[in-house]
């Protein structure tokens, strides 16, 4: 059995206790990149040393990948508000976004009203606006 046919196949015996290993540290959504990322950086590692205990290389490179997956997405997500410059534009754009769509609200209003008959249609105006 050659070295890499030996590699490949202790990567899939392990996989799928890989994959439970790796979900309990980071969202299901990124376990698969991890154990994939886990595989490629073990090779590349085995191509450049002899790998005594792959199995055991293995569980320790996706433990250390998943950690700083966890460490990557924490710092990301850790910024304070305060140093966000964005934050005042976003909320003038939601405000604008809020009033574009209460008078395209009043205007799809005022539409329907207009197709009442006029004695329905003030007392429909009358009891929305005193009640």
């Amino acid at each position: 059995m050659t070295k890499k046919v030996k590699f490949t196949s202790t990567f899939i015996d392990i996989s799928k206790q890989l994959k439970r290993f790796v979900s309990r540290i980071v969202q299901p959504d990124d376990v698969e990149d991890i154990v994939q990322e886990t595989f490629i950086k073990s090779y590349e590692a085995d191509l450049k040393q002899n790998i005594q205990f792959t199995r055991s290389y293995m569980l320790k490179t996706a433990k250390h990948l998943a950690l700083n997956h966890i460490a990557k997405w924490d710092n990301k997500f850790n910024d304070s508000l305060e140093n966000d410059n964005e934050l005042p534009v976003l909320l003038k754009s939601m405000k604008l976004e809020d009033e574009y769509t209460s008078k395209e609200r009043f205007l799809l209003f005022c539409r329907a009203t207009e197709q009442l008959s006029s004695s329905i249609r003030k007392c429909f105006i009358l009891k929305k606006f005193t009640a």
